[in-house]
């Protein structure tokens, strides 16, 4: 009985967390319909994760870790894998007829995963408890770098407002002074007291309570963004780029974790080889979605993107991910 009543557990544990995603996400779609874009109240939502839900979050469940060697493949995998989807982009975006902004757009969204509190960080909580959240922290320190060293310089050249306003890379360590990154320095903090011998206190946190409104806040503020009506994502565009997410990714991701026991000497535990899992298959990101807006690309083609891709996700790929983890 013990496996039958796990397995109820995992399914209603994945219907709660669809519910909340889909729930969210419709609110915020309705109100922006309703009230129209809601900028301002968008960024005090995202403003309020970022300062009082996300960092207690992930300092509470990196600090709980047991550093290990084979840990340092989670930031290098996270790599792999962004560039990796870039790359298979780049392969497919001509047979899919893309090209200018909607080509940067389609390459932008190929290499961004959704690997964070959104998602898949939560996901590792639900699944592998406190330390699958704090691998996924860890994982997830590729992301800061890469985003502003590589993809907004990228979506940067295809800009048509570049004469007129100031490429965010000119301001790039003045960025990092920023309410933005706390859930990062969070992170390092734990780091550095887990590096110290310092040992967390025994206390029985329930993060499920914290991390449910940060995912749910997340979807109403990307329903406050997006207009359904003028998405336009066509067949081909979304089986290449669900190819590219829920197939190529992943084997890439398979054959690296491989590739580093050959080379190293070290068998990658079972919670990291969930962990990677559960990021390979990491659907469309947030941030493709604000690179769009940001140098006034194919907004409504990188919403259109997210939100089938998202679908997909929550419907084929996940309960798939559930029976087998």
């Amino acid at each position: 009985m013990g496996r039958l009543d796990d397995l109820f557990l995992s399914l209603a544990v994945l219907i709660t967390f669809q519910l909340v995603i889909l729930t969210s996400f419709a609110l915020g779609t309705v109100g922006r319909r309703l009230r129209g874009p809601q900028p301002e109240f968008s960024r005090k939502l995202v403003r309020f994760n970022l300062i009082f839900l996300e960092p207690g979050i992930v300092f509470w469940a990196t600090w709980g870790l047991h550093p290990e060697t084979e840990q340092i493949i989670l930031p290098f995998a996270g790599i792999a894998m962004v560039v990796g989807g870039f790359l298979f982009g780049m392969l497919l975006a001509p047979a899919v007829g893309l090209t200018g902004a909607r080509r940067a757009v389609y390459l932008i969204s190929a290499s961004l995963g959704n690997h964070g509190f959104t998602l898949c960080a939560s996901l590792c909580y639900l699944w592998l408890g406190e330390e699958g959240l704090g691998l996924a922290a860890i994982f997830t320190f590729y992301f800061t770098p890469y985003v502003f060293l590589i993809l907004f310089p990228f979506a940067e050249k295809y800009s048509p407002q570049i004469a007129n306003e100031q490429p965010p890379r000119f301001a790039f360590w003045k960025t990092f002074v920023s309410w933005n990154y706390l859930p990062l320095y969070a992170t390092l903090a734990a780091v550095i007291l887990l590096l110290a011998g310092v040992e967390r206190p025994a206390w029985d946190v329930p993060l499920i309570f914290a991390i449910l409104p940060t995912v749910g806040l997340y979807y109403v503020t990307l329903g406050l963004s997006f207009d359904t009506r003028r998405m336009t994502v066509s067949a081909r565009e979304f089986f290449s780029y669900a190819w590219i997410k829920f197939a190529l990714v992943p084997a890439l991701t398979f054959v690296l974790v491989v590739a580093f026991e050959i080379l190293s000497g070290y068998t990658v535990s079972r919670t990291i080889r969930v962990v990677l899992t559960i990021m390979s298959f990491a659907p469309a990101a947030t941030y493709s979605v604000v690179a769009a807006v940001l140098y006034d690309l194919d907004q409504d083609f990188a919403g259109g993107l997210f939100v089938t891709n998202v679908v997909a996700f929550l419907f084929l790929v996940l309960p798939v991910l559930a029976f087998l983890i």
